[in-house]
C-alpha cells in the first residue's frame, strides 16, 4: 500500500468524524448503516429483478415459469422444527 492510499484514507476517515461526529462504535455503526443502507438495498433489488425477470415494483408477467414460482397443493399434517 502506498504514501498516498495511506494519506487518502486518513484524510477520508477524518472527513467522516468530522462529518458524523463520530464518538463511539454505535455511532460508526450508524454511520456505515447510512453510507451504505442504499447502496446494498439497490444491490439486492437488482438480483431480485434479475432472478424474477421483471423489475422492482413492476406487476409480474401473467405466465409464470413453475422452476421460478413452484407450486404444490400438498398439504402437510405436521410441521417440524429442528
Amino acid at each position: 500500500m502506498g504514501r498516498k492510499t495511506r494519506k487518502k484514507r486518513s484524510r477520508m476517515v477524518k472527513i467522516l468524524i468530522e462529518g458524523y461526529q463520530l464518538q463511539s462504535v454505535q455511532d460508526i455503526q450508524e454511520a456505515l448503516k447510512d453510507l451504505l443502507g442504499g447502496a446494498i438495498e439497490d444491490m439486492l433489488k437488482a438480483e431480485l429483478d434479475d432472478y424474477l425477470d421483471y423489475k422492482y415494483g413492476e406487476t409480474p408477467p401473467k405466465s409464470r415459469d413453475t422452476k421460478v414460482y413452484p407450486t404444490s397443493n400438498k398439504k402437510f399434517d405436521k410441521v417440524c422444527i429442528l
